[in-house]
């Protein structure tokens, strides 16, 4: 699998298996330390690398917007496997089935976890999944002390704690083991040794629990007799049976609460939305991380969000603790503070886990809190409890698809499930992955044992009536998010009011995610009044917010929105919103444009009526990291305007020409053939020429880079002809370069040439200094084709000046690597390298990773001829993964092409011939007749080798 770098990548990826990774949390886990400015580019070479043999043992990998995920099945990965049989051996019916999974699980141990791959983010996961193993031992062994197997347990035992020393646990099951097997004084001496080692390396005595064992040893008498008259209550409610993942959850509540030593109070915070499983996660911890608190666990229902019932006062919860810990006095104390120091006064030499359900805020619960020691406390709550000094928040998000898989087939059992994987998903999917959906649609298939999964998720499907399908008895979703919808708009505070106005009107909009500003003009509310309100939503836990200034809904609180907002908003008042919010939008990206594209004279066509309310931005990298937060809502807002009948049709046409510069900058041709698609649709529709002549231009040019150069000559033409109608000379040049660039494409030089010539009269005219710079480079380009050296550098250098004057960057740093080209091709070699050294840091300042590309395929061609072979190889190898994954199949056929040449030169036939073939056949799918004969005649020496004589 390679060195230990591309080992640790593996690593990573593992134990993220069948989950998002993002390239930094890659980086982070390859390199022990500060990684190199090419630590990005390495990641993305060794998974091109991994790819190949992950797909072979049975994985694939996954390229995602923000970083990769590693499909693999569960039984491939130990660690997964390690997990699942843990789950199994937990639920077991009896304690032989659980020894049983248990030894399957720890047998696919082999020593520490990730031996020899220490370093980085690494060591952390490895000592999460070492303390997992040890866990699961112990469970283990104490599920075999229950079916008096002590005899046979103690070797086992004596090596563990020999192993770690210090676990208390291992000691404790060691005495108690000796103590069953009636080996007195050996347990006492077990004891002994274990309290010598803490009192002299440690300072510390044995906890409580170890020593109630060493009474029962020292009494000859069971454990549980040794425990004394002080009560030690277990009030968490049952587990609940369907418990599913939560893993990283659970892991920072165990981190928390440590060994249950003592120390300062531990104190987790769950909230979320209602139905998101807080309570079943705070229950479970309960019951896992019980032995930690040996002196009891304390549980109260709050009452903070329950329909019809009056919270829980703290004064009430506190006589409750009182009488369980048999610590109450005669006469109860009346005041809150004088039960709070009472009980903080019980508890202060208890190890004791506190669980405060159902929380309705921070002052309900402070009272509640033990004082010191030990002790651990769980809260769960839907508002975000900030106020609660000291707590840890966990904020619980829906499960994973496999998690809600697993918890519905614990409800419906697997052979439902197995019959119809794919609709299990589309259930999973459609309940948002809320465990109080996955909980009701469970209950629901097994209560009607002749329904399918299908016919479930069929129902599900309909968003009209998803959420009355996601009831069952005293159990719905709808009714879970409405009660702190109605907590909200009861409310005497403003500022809650217009957070339960939001809930409908947000929900118009079909984004992904919405903007502050953008949810302003939704709610036409003044900035600073909409961002209070929306801030108090994701308090409530009903709507999310990673980043600052971004939010964003759950699917199902969605639905609930969008119930509200057809009763409580006319269609028109809808359309308005819409309107308000996409008009800002629109009037923001034309903002943007000059400072992509300087000296474009397309701003100037736009009219007034959509650019007056609009955000300015000071430069072009503040431009462009708007643009990238707002990418994923582009489509979305013109495919929800286009719908709209009441939304005015030029608010498409105008939003699809605006995110043109956006787009040309980030080589995101696909996403502007799709916009244009919408907008050439909606201007038919509206009978607008103009708009029509502009779609025509720009889906000719993103179809040409595409690599669909018949749809774009075609589209081009209309254009064309559409242009010259209107008297549109700017826009008849640019078309009409355009179809130079489908002409060079195709390999008709001389005819592209014609079209620059001709364009760059008609911008020399018009004084159109960007149409002249893109035409000079065009020249440039197709001149350095026919070998007119000194013509093509003159053109390249005279289009940088006037990119140069209009301030275009983008538009430089492509002229100067068509120059590096020219350099190349008239053995100027270091200069060439030194140019695109340049182009490299620019193109990855701007995030085109396209133009990256085409650095590396450059570079590694002017590398082949310095007889570099190794950094031709590895620049190939680069350019050759992105290309691939942007799916541009010409430049990927070029890279082949050179990769081949020099794995040749290097001697290495076979791997040459792979590339060059692969080479060819893209190249013939391309129609590129002259590039697929060139590779053929490369092949040709290596075909006639492997000939049969």
């Amino acid at each position: 699998m390679g060195g230990p770098r591309s080992q640790r990548l593996l690593a990573a990826m593992l134990l993220n298996a069948n989950r998002p990774v993002s390239v930094d949390a890659l980086i982070a886990a390859t390199w022990d330390g500060d990684p190199p400015r090419t630590a990005r580019r390495q990641v993305l070479n060794r998974i091109a690398s991994l790819r190949a043999t992950l797909t072979r043992a049975g994985g694939a990998v996954d390229t995602l917007t923000a970083g990769y995920l590693l499909r693999v099945a569960p039984e491939q990965v130990d660690a997964l496997a390690f997990d699942s049989l843990v789950r199994q051996a937990a639920t077991a019916p009896d304690d032989a089935t659980a020894v049983a999974m248990y030894r399957q699980a720890l047998a696919l141990w082999r020593g520490p976890a990730l031996a020899g791959l220490r370093g980085g983010t690494l060591d952390a996961e490895a000592v999460g999944l070492d303390e997992r193993r040890l866990c699961v031992h112990a469970d283990c062994i104490e599920r075999e002390l229950a079916r008096g197997e002590a005899d046979r347990l103690v070797p086992e035992l004596r090596r563990l704690v020999a192993e770690h020393p210090f676990r208390e646990r291992f000691a404790g099951l060691l005495i108690t083991t000796l103590t069953h097997a009636g080996r007195r004084a050996e347990a006492l001496d077990a004891y002994r040794e274990l309290r010598d080692r803490l009192v002299s390396e440690l300072g510390l005595e044995p906890g409580a629990a170890l020593q109630a064992l060493h009474q029962a040893a020292l009494r000859d008498a069971p454990a549980s007799t040794a425990a004394g008259p002080r009560p030690r209550p277990r009030q968490q409610p049952r587990d609940v049976p369907t418990f599913t993942g939560r893993h990283q959850e659970l892991a920072t509540i165990r981190r928390l609460f440590g060994t249950g030593a003592t120390g300062p109070v531990a104190v987790v915070a769950l909230q979320g939305v209602g139905g998101i499983g807080k309570s079943a996660l705070a229950v479970h911890a309960a019951h896992r991380f019980a032995d930690r608190f040996p002196d009891g666990v304390l549980y109260a229902d709050l009452r903070g969000a329950t329909a019809g019932l009056a919270p829980v006062s703290p004064l009430e919860a506190l006589h409750r603790f009182l009488r369980a810990l048999d610590a109450a006095p005669v006469r109860l104390p009346m005041d809150a503070d004088e039960a709070a120091a009472m009980f903080r006064s019980a508890v202060a030499d208890l190890r004791l886990l506190v669980v405060l359900d159902n929380a309705r805020d921070a002052a309900q619960v402070a009272p509640l809190l033990p004082g010191g020691g030990g002790c651990g406390v769980i809260v769960t709550s839907r508002r975000m409890l900030s106020a609660l000094d000291g707590a840890h928040h966990i904020q619980l998000e829906p499960l994973t698809e496999q998690e809600g898989l697993a918890q519905l087939t614990r409800t419906v059992g697997n052979e439902r499930i197995a019959a119809d994987p794919q609709a299990a998903r589309e259930l999973v999917h459609w309940c948002g992955r809320f465990p109080l959906a996955l909980r009701i649609a469970g209950a629901r298939l097994a209560a009607h044992s002749g329904w399918t999964v299908r016919d479930l998720a069929a129902r599900l499907a309909d968003e009209q009536r998803r959420l009355d399908e996601l009831e069952l008895a005293d159990l719905s979703v709808r009714a879970s998010i409405a009660l702190s919808h109605r907590e909200l708009r009861g409310s005497s505070d403003t500022v809650d009011r217009d957070a339960a106005t939001a809930i409908a009107t947000l929900s118009i909009w079909d984004g992904p995610d919405v903007s502050d500003m953008f949810a302003a003009r939704l709610m036409d509310r003044p900035l600073t009044v909409a961002t209070r309100a929306l801030d108090r939503l994701v308090d409530a836990s009903l709507l999310d917010s990673e980043v600052p200034g971004r939010y964003h809904h759950h699917d199902l609180i969605r639905l609930y929105g969008r119930e509200q907002a057809t009763i409580s908003l006319r269609g028109a008042e809808r359309a308005a919103a819409l309107t308000r919010a996409i008009g800002w939008y629109v009037g923001t990206v034309w903002g943007t444009y000059p400072l992509l594209r300087p000296g474009d004279r397309r701003p100037e066509t736009v009219g007034d009526r959509w650019t007056g309310d609009a955000t300015a931005f000071p430069d072009p990298g503040s431009a462009l990291r708007w643009l990238d937060d707002e990418r994923g809502n582009h489509l979305v807002a013109l495919r929800q305007a286009a719908a709209n009948p009441a939304v005015p049709a030029s608010l498409v046409i105008q939003l699809g020409q605006g995110l043109y510069a956006f787009h040309r900058v980030r080589n995101s041709w696909g996403d502007v053939s799709a916009i244009n698609n919408l907008v050439l649709e909606v201007a038919a529709r509206s009978d607008d020429g103009s708009a029509l002549a502009v779609a025509h231009t720009d889906m000719g040019a993103a179809l040409c880079q595409l690599e669909r150069f018949d749809e774009a000559a075609e589209h081009l033409r209309e254009a064309i002809a559409r242009h010259r109608a209107m008297g549109d000379r700017h826009g008849h040049a640019q078309a009409l370069a355009l179809m130079g660039n489908v002409h060079q494409a195709e390999g008709r030089n001389q005819e592209a040439l014609m079209c620059y010539q001709r364009c760059l009269a008609a911008n020399e005219e018009l004084g159109d200094l960007r149409g002249q710079a893109m035409n000079l480079g065009n020249m440039g380009l197709v001149w350095r084709l026919l070998g007119r050296y000194d013509e093509a550098q003159r053109a390249h250098e005279r289009g940088m000046e006037l990119f140069r004057e209009l301030g275009d960057r983008y538009g430089q740093v492509i002229g100067l690597t068509n120059l590096a080209s020219l350099y190349r091709d008239t053995e100027r070699y270091d200069v060439a390298v030194t140019v695109l050294q340049e182009c490299l840091e620019t193109y990855h300042s701007v995030g085109d990773r396209f133009g990256q590309a085409k650095v590396h395929l450059e570079r590694g061609m002017v590398r082949r001829l310095q007889q570099r072979y190794q950094e031709a190889l590895t620049d190939q190898r680069a350019a050759a993964a992105v290309l691939r994954e942007l799916g541009r199949r010409q430049s990927l056929a070029e890279s082949l092409r050179e990769s081949g040449l020099v794995l040749h030169l290097l001697g290495q036939s076979a791997a040459a011939r792979y590339d060059w073939q692969e080479a060819l056949g893209l190249f013939l799918s391309l129609g590129m007749r002259s590039e697929a004969a060139q590779v053929r005649r490369l092949l040709a020496p290596h075909d006639a080798t492997t000939r049969p004589a």
